[in-house]
């Protein structure tokens, strides 16, 4: 199995020699945190945190994550529970387990692209057919849900993309979401939604596990909590069989 290059991360990569450059416009993510400015946001005890971290056995912890992290990230979902959680190393490590777990050979997958590569190029590299949906810059970014109609049949394993649109920042709206649900319903689909960047806005912006019994979404610590070194990323999926598999 061949996977494409990652050809943004090797664009990038030597940005984040941060002693050459003082301005990073290609990143992702706001202006990085330091642990002293994390404490001081949360409002917790930073000796009470290393105090505690002295005494942590070092040790394989679970392998799908700790009860009190788990239970942390079901909270940030109206309909999750803690043990739908997965922890796993960042999004990019969510996707790719993801994908790799649920896309077949035979199984045909719609990209909505812009689109992260992973959902592209990780499919194709397990042999599966990838159906691209396009965003058009003329219309706002915004999903044709009739074309991701007419894409779908009796053979599509998973609709794949990011809300909000990576790199567009075009946001589904709540009906959007709901027929993409539908669609996906009608052929037993999954939804995999690469959710980075929900959060953003002020009000609770709803999130696919919330609305679908087959969406499995990612996320992470990376993006709007501003803390990509932390490599904190989770899966949340509703269908106990396939956290299994994952």
């Amino acid at each position: 199995m061949k996977i494409d290059n990652f050809v943004l991360e090797n664009w990038l990569n030597p940005a984040c020699d941060s002693d050459k450059n003082k301005i990073y416009l290609g990143g992702s993510c706001v202006q990085p945190m330091t642990v002293e400015e994390l404490f001081r946001l949360t409002g917790e005890s930073m000796e009470d945190f290393f105090r505690e971290l002295k005494t942590m056995n070092l040790g394989y912890p679970r392998f799908d994550g700790t009860p009190r992290c788990k239970k942390a990230v079901s909270g940030l979902y109206r309909a999750v529970e803690p043990d739908e959680v997965i922890l796993v190393h960042g999004g990019t490590g969510a996707n790719n387990t993801v994908v790799m777990t649920l896309v077949e050979p035979d199984d045909n997958v719609i990209s909505i692209v812009p689109n992260y590569q992973q959902f592209d190029s990780i499919p194709r590299s397990l042999g599966a057919e990838v159906r691209n949906v396009h965003l058009q810059p003329e219309a706002g970014y915004r999903l044709d849900l009739q074309e991701v109609r007419r894409k779908v049949d009796s053979d599509t394993r998973a609709i794949l993309f990011t809300n909000p649109n990576n790199p567009s920042g075009a946001l589904l709206t709540r009906r959007e979401m709901e027929t993409l649900v539908e669609i996906a319903r009608s052929c037993d689909a999954w939804i995999v939604c690469d959710e980075m960047y929900r959060g953003l806005d002020e009000e609770y912006m709803p999130s696919f596990a919330d609305l679908y019994e087959k969406a499995i979404v990612t996320c992470s610590s990376s993006k709007i909590y501003s803390m990509a070194g932390v490599r904190v990323g989770w899966i949340v999926c509703h269908d106990a069989e396939m956290r299994k598999r994952i």
